[in-house]
């Protein structure tokens, strides 16, 4: 009896001191709990983010973008990017991030050339209404700034991705939802629902 209580004990002294071990180390690791100015990003208020499929992190604030690779930020101003707001959307287009801001959509490449596209006739983006088909963007309740935007005068525009042109709606009036069902797109205003 006593042999069994011994080697009880034994085997709990032996089993305890195994997790009593430190655990293992990683060869590398990027934990971090706060990126910041102070580690290179452009501003401290972020208004977006997105995630490109080389695995950077995009970053949009009042100052312009940053683009974070895990280790270090890579920033964009305002005047290199040829925008006067902030970014309200990012996705991706073959090798490279577009960006819709209050009036045009900007692609940077790998290899930070950039490509500008101002909105048409002074249209401005009131938000991030935006739908993604497969080679197009739709830009939902876009203004224009020549006439007020408190006149309730909103246009869709459609920006094709392949061909880098916009074609202005011919509707003026406000969409409320918009969404993609199969080839079409779909956008419900206070007035009518729309197919195009």
């Amino acid at each position: 009896m006593n042999f069994r209580i011994l080697l009880f004990l034994l085997l709990l002294s032996a089993s305890l001191s195994g997790f009593s071990q430190e655990p293992k180390k990683w060869k590398y690791s990027y934990t971090n709990r706060y990126w910041g100015v102070r580690d290179g990003l452009a501003q401290t208020q972020v208004f977006e983010s997105f995630q490109d499929s080389y695995g950077y992190l995009w970053f949009s604030t009042n100052d312009g973008v940053s683009r974070f690779d895990g280790l270090r930020f890579d920033n964009f101003s305002r005047d290199e990017l040829h925008i006067n707001s902030k970014v309200k959307y990012f996705n991706q287009y073959g090798p490279a991030v577009y960006m819709i801001t209050r009036n045009a959509i900007v692609f940077v490449y790998p290899d930070r050339t950039k490509a500008y596209y101002p909105l048409p006739d002074n249209y401005r983006v009131r938000d991030a209404d935006v739908v993604l088909d497969e080679d197009c963007i739709y830009l939902f309740n876009c203004y224009s700034h020549i006439i007020s935007y408190t006149n309730n005068v909103y246009k869709l525009i459609r920006f094709d991705l392949k061909t880098k042109t916009f074609t202005v709606g011919e509707e003026d009036v406000p969409f409320t939802q918009a969404c993609v069902f199969g080839k079409k797109i779909y956008a419900v205003s206070p007035y009518k629902i729309k197919n195009h």
